[in-house]
């Protein structure tokens, strides 16, 4: 698994952002779990850190370190390709 706390516009809404990350897949991605938003020191106004974990996985095998890291290097460029940024 993987954790990832992305900025995002807080008045565009939790929805909207969720909208956005599902249009990220990966086929080692086997689920995502909200963690929680911070609001407050260090992020702009009306911005929040919204953190999510992802489940990675396969039914074949045991993964190993480069297909995790490929499959994290994959949503790092969905995330560029979206205009969000990692915090």
């Amino acid at each position: 698994w993987f954790d990832a706390s992305i900025v995002w516009d807080s008045l565009a809404g939790y929805a909207a952002l969720e909208q956005k990350l599902d249009r990220f897949a990966d086929s080692l991605i086997r689920k995502r779990e909200f963690l929680g938003v911070y609001k407050g020191k260090g992020l702009d106004p009306g911005k929040g850190s919204f953190s999510f974990r992802y489940y990675l996985g396969s039914m074949e095998r045991t993964l190993s370190g480069d297909e995790i890291a490929g499959c994290f290097s994959r949503f790092i460029q969905f995330l560029q390709a979206e205009g969000l940024a990692l915090r």
